[in-house]
């Protein structure tokens, strides 16, 4: 549903051909891709009704047009000039913010000027994934786009090879999603690079999970939505409430969330933790958890700036856009409309789309593309976009999505207060009550100690726990803290509240001597606590230190 007005200049065969291969490459008919030689006037009445609006006039698209073709035929050798001028000039290159020019890293330094590919994460090592990083140490190395392209240009020649190919695809496709990223991304230095690394190799594994299954559209679903949320929350274990999974994916079946995630599991893309509802948890405030291995490797897998879009947007737009949009951004390079459809479980591998499917996948992306999500190039293949900041229509379709989302999360909250006020038993009744009595009178004997044998008995215990190695200490912690979870308390909180309860200078006291402990420590022990702490953080994401931060999107109660 669009025009492009072309002067061909004597070159009518060589656009007929151009034309041919596009209807080819996107399996259009004739009448949706054809060459007309007359057009209606741009202000006149449209046969279906209403004029549209347009940017210039008929007198002035005339004046250009003439301006042009006058040019081309006084100097024949002006169409490369103004090729080039055009590739410069009017290609839409982003300006990225300004930085001070610095050296690149060595490795990448190494890559330009020898042509020698670095060692990357993951599993994507394509060209297109090699260049698109480059890019992007060369745009926070403080170049422009046309220094950029200078040093693209001077590279070795196993270097940047795709790039040099099409300086306009480079800019549109590279240069400007490299600083579309810089712009509205977290900084990847300010994010875990561990929690990245992880997911990353999840979300790979997820990919290649099932193929051509009918249900693998229902798990990429939810493994996605899970994966995102891990990346939000920066922890590679993330509460599964099946309400919240139904908000995220916009699937209403539960029965479909729960075979999801089991599935999820047992392919090897994450576990499913289902002791978080052991006997004596509160079922009112705890949920399935899923979690995803650590990578190997400290470094990032590309293209490292993936970041989830709200999970509120997908309540607008057809079931399968979320699907579309992963599966785009983990192709760099760019995908056709049958490889989307085989690559998102929409057709078995080697099996050709019909018309219905190709027609219906297409209008997504043109749905995707109107909110400034994806975009279509000259050769018919689809990449993701990264729509821009106060992009009104982007903008539109949030505060809409918003208003959808609002309606289906009261209805959730509704249905989950019924299920908090159930009574499954009576003897599920008496149980909880005979725990919570239990509970009351073991609070009401310590605090009836007093505060000096309460503090001879804290002083005792922790005597005895220094005493254990540090492999004992860790899963001592574990165990007591997987307890406290299964009871329904936060491990994270009660971390929180009982560092604000030490005044600050008690609070260094305690530091400096922890330090001093730890220093005296053998050099393999220190690297096992050190390791086993860690661990033990990600695992109840407890903060560290004084300023302990509340990490948002925990998933809530389920």
């Amino acid at each position: 549903h669009r025009h492009v007005i072309v002067v061909p200049q004597g070159r009518q065969d060589e656009l007929q051909a151009l034309v041919s291969e596009l209807r080819h490459h996107l399996e259009a008919s004739p009448k949706q891709i054809d060459v007309r030689r007359t057009l209606r006037p741009l202000t006149a009445p449209h046969r279906l009704g209403g004029s549209p609006p347009t940017n210039v006039g008929p007198d002035s698209a005339a004046d250009v047009l003439r301006r042009l073709t006058n040019a081309l035929d006084a100097d024949p050798a002006a169409n490369l000039r103004l090729g080039r001028r055009a590739s410069c000039k009017t290609s839409g290159a982003l300006i990225p913010r300004s930085r001070p020019l610095t050296p690149l890293p060595e490795r990448w330094e190494r890559y330009l000027r020898d042509g020698v590919r670095p060692t990357l994460g993951g599993h994507d090592h394509s060209r297109s994934t090699y260049e698109a990083i480059a890019t992007g140490a060369l745009l926070r190395a403080g170049h422009t786009a046309d220094t950029a392209w200078q040093q693209i240009l001077a590279a070795h020649p196993d270097a940047m090879t795709k790039a040099r190919a099409s300086h306009r695809r480079w800019i549109l496709h590279v240069w400007n999603r490299a600083v579309l990223d810089d712009t509205t991304f977290t900084p990847v230095a300010n994010r875990n690079p561990q929690v990245l690394a992880g997911v990353a190799a999840a979300r790979n594994r997820l990919w290649a999970l099932l193929p051509g299954q009918r249900s693998r559209v229902s798990v990429l679903r939810v493994g996605l939505a899970i994966l995102d949320r891990m990346e939000r929350t920066g922890t590679l274990r993330v509460p599964v409430p099946e309400r919240n999974l139904v908000l995220d994916t916009g699937i209403t079946d539960r029965t479909t969330i729960r075979d999801a995630l089991r599935q999820l599991q047992a392919h090897g893309v994450g576990a499913l933790h289902t002791d978080t509802l052991a006997p004596g948890a509160r079922r009112a405030r705890t949920s399935f958890e899923f979690s995803v291995p650590a990578a190997e490797g400290p470094e990032i897998p590309p293209p490292g700036i993936h970041t989830p879009l709200p999970p509120t947007l997908w309540s607008v737009l057809p079931p399968t856009a979320s699907l579309f949009r992963h599966y785009l951004e983990s192709n760099s390079a760019g995908v056709s409309v049958t490889q989307l459809l085989t690559g998102t479980g929409q057709i078995r591998p080697g099996a050709v789309p019909s018309r219905h499917q190709v027609e219906a996948a297409a209008d997504m992306l043109r749905e995707l593309g109107c909110i400034g999500l994806a975009a279509c190039d000259e050769h018919g293949i689809w990449h993701t976009t990264v729509p821009e900041p106060g992009d009104p229509r982007y903008q539109t379709t949030i505060a809409e999505a918003d208003r959808t989302h609002r309606v289906r999360r009261e209805q959730v909250e509704t249905e989950r207060a019924a299920y908090r006020s159930r009574v499954f038993s009576e003897w599920g009744r008496q149980r909880a009550a005979a725990i919570d009595k239990q509970r009351r009178r073991h609070q009401a004997w310590w605090d009836a100690l007093g505060g000096h044998e309460q503090q001879r008995r804290r002083v005792g215990a922790a005597t005895g726990f220094a005493r254990h190695s540090p492999h004992d200490q860790v899963r001592r912690t574990h165990q007591w803290a997987s307890r406290r979870r299964a009871a329904g308390a936060s491990e994270a909180e009660r971390h929180d509240t009982w560092i604000s309860s030490i005044p600050d200078e008690d609070y260094q006291h305690r530091a400096a001597h922890r330090a001093r402990v730890y220093a005296a420590r053998p050099s393999h022990e220190r690297w096992e606590l050190a390791a086993a702490w860690a661990a033990h953080r990600r695992e109840f994401n407890v903060g560290r230190g004084k300023q302990s931060p509340r990490r948002p999107d925990h998933g809530g109660p389920g």
